[in-house]
């Protein structure tokens, strides 16, 4: 995505530069118009960086699935003042892999939703393997909801059910109101040693 956005925004960037560079010193109004599109192609860019660094973190491939749960989760703490408690287990999928990948984001939509609904103190993630699958589970200690009031309208949980049964495993949430929330996935080990 970064590669191929990248590239356009760039070549758009350096082409308007070309036309900006043959406008008339006198026309002033068309250069301040310029100058504000040249700013925003650069904030396009950038925002384009970011979005695929928070998507696929270059930790995730480069040091693996347990690195970059602890960075998400020390951004996570400093940017939400949550006090957050890891327990990681030794053993992680291969660097790279589906099941690396998925359960980061995951987790990350997990976090999100922490971020947004949870009004949370604390949060509690572990990820260990357990024979034949790894088991992620996301708990706060926030405000909680009716898993029944919310239905089909909530997109982040059924977009979590999905990508984990898409990846043959499961994503169980449990909650009420004043009682947090528990996440639970599980995803079958893909990657038998």
């Amino acid at each position: 995505m970064h590669d191929e956005l990248g590239q356009l925004l760039t070549g758009i960037k350096l082409e308007f530069s070309w036309l900006r560079g043959r406008l008339s010193p006198e026309r002033e109004d068309l250069r301040a118009k310029a100058d504000l599109i040249q700013l925003q192609l650069g904030e396009t860019i950038n925002s384009v960086r970011r979005i695929t660094y928070q998507l696929r973190p270059l930790i995730l491939d480069d040091l693996g699935l347990n690195a970059a749960v602890s960075w998400m989760l020390g951004e996570f703490a400093q940017r939400t003042g949550v006090e957050v408690v890891l327990e990681l287990s030794p053993e992680e999928p291969p660097q790279g892999s589906a099941e690396a990948t998925t359960l980061f984001r995951l987790l990350q939509e997990s976090l999100t939703n922490v971020m947004k609904y949870a009004a949370a103190r604390k949060v509690w993630v572990t990820l260990r393997r357990e024979e034949s699958c790894w088991r992620l589970c996301v708990r706060d200690d926030g405000v909680g909801f009716d898993l029944g009031a919310v239905g089909k309208n909530c997109f982040g949980l059924l977009g979590m059910r999905e990508r984990a049964r898409l990846n043959g495993g499961s994503c169980v949430i449990v909650s009420a109101p004043g009682e947090g929330v528990r996440i639970e996935v599980c995803l079958p080990v893909a990657h038998q040693e």
